[in-house]
């Protein structure tokens, strides 16, 4: 879910103006917000905090749930409210430490964004999460399958990187994918393939 504004939530109507002709009265048209669409800013801000980096908000699970059911009962469609309400979730219950239930929502979560994109999107942002949560489960074999193909996933991303700005992008976050991948290999015992990663890492350099 990289690169989209956070919506913010809340937001119950839109009012809308409508002025009349000549001494017509004007009319005031109410346009009601569509409620998947408005619970997933509810959920947005609650898991986020109101801001990348802060803490979610003691009820951010809740909230989240809710905009999940809602986002469910509006399509059942690959839209992004079903996949964005869920990854929020999944960052809920990582926070809260719940890497059991974090797990099958930021599966989900993925399987519908790559359904939306055909195929075609950058499933690092979910790889990511689901490797760290079978990290902490003590999972460290299918932790190090998941962040493997998380690596592999980026690195042909910042190869193919069609601007010096996506191409930034892309260090930045495999940079961040290497050291949790790092650390999985750590926890293994496995050396050299730490070693081989923390060379990848100082390779990139520092992209601005």
């Amino acid at each position: 879910m990289e690169g989209r504004a956070i919506v913010l939530g809340c937001v119950a109507l839109l009012a809308a103006t409508v002025e009349g002709c000549g001494q017509q009265p004007s009319t005031s048209i109410t346009v009601r917000a569509d409620p998947a669409t408005v619970l997933f800013g509810d959920c947005s801000l609650a898991a986020t905090g109101g801001e990348p980096g802060r803490r979610p908000s003691p009820n951010a699970i809740r909230i989240c749930q809710t905009a999940v059911a809602a986002a469910d009962a509006a399509s059942t469609e690959a839209t992004f409210e079903r996949s964005g309400s869920r990854t929020f979730l999944a960052d809920a219950y990582m926070f809260a430490q719940q890497w059991s239930e974090a797990i099958p929502m930021y599966q989900a979560a993925m399987d519908i964004a790559t359904k939306a994109d055909g195929g075609g999107s950058d499933t690092t942002r979910y790889l990511r999460g689901i490797a760290a949560a079978q990290a902490n489960l003590g999972d460290l074999s299918a932790a190090d399958q998941t962040a493997g193909s998380a690596v592999s996933q980026k690195e042909k991303l910042l190869a193919g990187a069609s601007s010096p700005d996506y191409r930034t992008i892309h260090a930045i976050e495999l940079r961040s994918i290497y050291t949790l991948a790092t650390q999985i290999k750590q926890a293994r015992g496995d050396v050299a393939g730490a070693a081989n990663l923390e060379a990848k890492a100082a390779a990139l350099g520092n992209p601005r």
